[in-house]
């Protein structure tokens, strides 16, 4: 990976790390609650600068939206990460609560801030190399639909944090888990509808270029049992029993879809024939 390319790689991963800290650290000190949680939205912001810098130069150096390896999927979902930390935090009235729904948010951000670290580790591991993108690849739906359905599961992943906050009870800062649900409903509220938006831009763009709407190809399958389980969950919290834990770990069921959807389908022999797999 070119020196630079690799340096703010790098360093925007370990400020993710920092960020998990700093929020963690916030969770339980309700004194300086303000300052921390306002230091990790700086933090979360620089980490967003750094990837999306290289983002941009690789942009730069292709002539073109860079959306064709696994790695660059890595760097769309770690900014999905963080501007869907911007956004719950906005939504939440961070850094401005101090109370313990503002201990309990920082507890979000901790784990959605993990969540980054840990992708952005994971991404180093992959061929850097910028790929060719054959002409059905050139659509104008392929550059909204993939940016669209990648981002979401950065969102999302700020959901799946919530329900980790919700499920493990030492991060609820005193409270249960449906005194959180609320929160929990907030993160999920910022992803799905992205997911919805781009699964439905990726099937216009499949009879643009295929020819048909939907070809259940591994992925698309894959990718649409992921949206069913997230909506899931957004039908199990109006029923009162099912709110809090049990619609949590349904969510915590669903980060787990993603990661199969997006990481672990191209190692199955479908995936050879399948339109989907990031090379």
């Amino acid at each position: 990976m070119p020196e630079l390319q690799y340096d703010l790689h790098l360093a925007g991963s370990m400020t993710f790390g920092v960020t998990m800290l700093i929020f963690l650290v916030a969770t339980f000190w309700a004194a300086k609650r303000r300052a921390l949680s306002m230091t990790g939205l700086l933090g979360s912001l620089a980490a967003i600068a750094m990837v999306g810098g290289v983002f941009a130069i690789r942009w730069i150096d292709q002539a073109q939206f860079p959306l064709q390896s696994r790695y660059e999927t890595f760097l769309m979902v770690l900014i999905g990460v963080g501007i869907g930390m911007l956004l719950f935090a906005s939504r939440a009235g961070l850094p401005g609560r101090v109370d313990a729904r503002g201990g309990f948010c920082n507890a979000v951000l901790a784990a959605g801030a993990g969540i980054g670290l840990l992708f952005g580790l994971l991404a180093l591991r992959e061929d850097f190399e910028p790929l060719y993108r054959p002409p059905a690849l050139k659509s104008i739906w392929m550059t909204i639909h993939v940016p669209c359905l990648i981002i979401s599961y950065g969102f999302l992943y700020v959901g799946v944090a919530a329900a980790l906050a919700t499920v493990v009870p030492f991060l609820r800062v005193g409270g249960t888990a449906v005194q959180w649900d609320d929160i929990l409903h907030m993160a999920m509220s910022i992803g799905f509808p992205f997911l919805t938006a781009g699964l439905l831009m990726g099937a216009v763009w499949g009879q643009e270029a295929w020819a048909t709407y939907w070809g259940w190809d591994i992925k698309e399958t894959w990718a649409f049992i992921t949206w069913v389980v997230f909506l899931v969950y957004f039908h199990m919290r109006m029923v009162p029993g099912l709110r809090g834990l049990a619609s949590g770990w349904v969510v915590v069921v669903g980060g787990l879809s993603i990661g199969l959807t997006w990481l672990c389908m191209h190692l199955l022999p479908e995936s050879l024939s399948s339109l989907h797999v990031y090379n």
